[in-house]
């Protein structure tokens, strides 16, 4: 008698529905997540995500330059304390939740930054946003390999305020990816 193996039904992607195509997946080698299943941020998490990011090493995806690779992140929750401090003086922020904080990689070339500047204030005003402010984010390029140093970007962090019109987090959220797209159309 023949062993038959059970056939197993496997979901597979979804189907291409409002903003999800399935088009657009893709392999993500090197991912790692640390939560804190409660919604309470931490210096803790961050610290564990920090130490995940060095036990990642691979994923730099390295070539002849041994310090060059193609990058890696957190993605964290708006720091709310952090960010007040270091913008004071500049603008005020709103309570949590009533701000969004876009981060921006920018040309070294200041007139390059400006054009920029001003067709990101454009589409949020055509979108209904307004902007609180920018801020000119440190970075340390010490580390950095040689064949990377001269394409290093500026970094920005742009504010915008959150309009009276959306309700709920979900209707800004929805409308500020929508504005990402809008920009990134530009």
């Amino acid at each position: 008698m023949m062993n038959k193996r059970p056939k197993y039904k496997t979901a597979g992607l979804p189907k291409a529905q409002g903003l999800y195509n399935p088009q657009n997946e893709h392999d993500a080698c090197g991912v790692g997540m640390v939560v804190n299943i409660k919604n309470k941020a931490s210096y803790e998490i961050v610290s564990k995500g920090l130490s995940m990011l060095c036990n990642l090493e691979h994923r730099g995806a390295v070539g002849a330059d041994p310090k060059a690779g193609d990058g890696s992140g957190l993605l964290i929750q708006i720091p709310h304390k952090f960010l007040k401090k270091k913008i004071e003086g500049n603008f005020l922020l709103p309570e949590i939740g009533n701000y969004a904080v876009g981060v921006i990689f920018m040309p070294k070339e200041k007139n390059d930054q400006e054009i920029i500047k001003n067709i990101i204030e454009k589409k949020c005003l055509d979108e209904g946003f307004d902007i609180l402010g920018w801020r000119v984010c440190p970075t340390q390029t010490g580390d950095l390999g040689w064949s990377v140093l001269p394409s290093t970007p500026d970094v920005f962090q742009m504010f915008i305020k959150r309009p009276n019109t959306f309700k709920t987090q979900d209707d800004f959220e929805r409308n500020l990816y929508i504005l990402r797209r809008c920009i990134e159309e530009s």
